[in-house]
């Protein structure tokens, strides 16, 4: 899929640019050296897979939650470039059921055991101008987020419709006292919240870009966030730009940036499971 390419919107120098791009390959370089590192540990076995002696076990789960801190700044800072090259609205309008039902159907199986999912209702038919992956990366964070300001929660309810002239997507991170879960990690201060490459800045970013509003709010036991952007009309309903026909499923980026607040070894767990 090509992005529209605009020319506005730069907030970095070319030297900058250059700088976050050698950034970007030499964290890629390391998060190569401490897989090769891990998978050592296991004797080769599969990456998901945890040694089974207790001093391998934790240099291993430790190995594995910087990789996923590196790969979390290497996939923030692809977003920022993004934006940088001129990445905006897109003539078309996609279809963002597909990508919706993903993001919520992975992060339920990636942080099963410290989160269960609630009320989630996504109905067919949700266009937007804007592109499936750059939503992703958005709902991703807002979910950290939300485990940030309600460290207690266990419950996920998502759901998207079309109101009036609107899409909206809502996320709730809520306590349900009735469910047996596991606590959230606490998560580390892993990046400068001034930085452009900083996941709320990338947020702003994104809001800015395809002309969203952004709410969020709490209230006794839960954190919502809401998402409101311009719904949009399919042109040819036949021949669809849709994320029906493509994929938009990177389990790299649910991954990195789940691993804020999901414990190393649920996630591992629920990647075996779901290999």
């Amino acid at each position: 899929m090509t992005e529209h390419i605009s020319s506005g919107g730069k907030l970095l120098t070319e030297t900058a640019v250059r700088m976050l791009r050698a950034r970007n390959a030499a964290d890629l370089e390391a998060i190569a050296a401490i897989r090769r590192t891990a998978q050592a540990l296991c004797g080769g076995a599969d990456e998901a897979a945890l040694p089974a002696d207790p001093a391998g076990r934790d240099a291993y789960l430790s190995l594995t939650e910087t990789c996923w801190q590196l790969q979390n700044r290497v996939l923030c800072t692809r977003e920022l470039l993004c934006y940088e090259a001129g990445t905006a609205q897109p003539e078309e309008a996609f279809d963002l059921c597909r990508a919706l039902c993903i993001f919520i159907n992975r992060a339920e199986e990636l942080t099963d055991g410290c989160l269960r999912a609630g009320i989630c209702e996504v109905p067919h038919g949700l266009y937007a101008h804007v592109y499936p992956e750059r939503l992703q990366f958005v709902l991703l964070h807002l979910l950290c987020t939300a485990a940030a300001e309600q460290p207690d929660g266990n419950t996920l309810d998502f759901s998207a419709s079309n109101v009036q002239d609107d899409l909206r997507i809502e996320l709730v991170l809520r306590r349900d006292p009735e469910a047996e879960v596991l606590p959230f990690r606490s998560q580390q201060a892993d990046y400068d919240p001034d930085l452009p490459d900083a996941p709320q800045r990338l947020i702003e970013r994104f809001c800015d870009c395809f002309g969203v509003k952004l709410l969020q709010h709490s209230s006794a036991g839960k954190f919502a966030c809401i998402l409101t952007m311009p719904a949009a009309r399919a042109v040819n309903p036949l021949v669809k730009v849709s994320s029906d026909s493509a994929d938009y499923h990177d389990d790299t980026m649910f991954q990195a940036v789940l691993s804020r607040f999901v414990p190393a070894e649920i996630m591992l767990e629920a990647i075996a499971d779901y290999m």
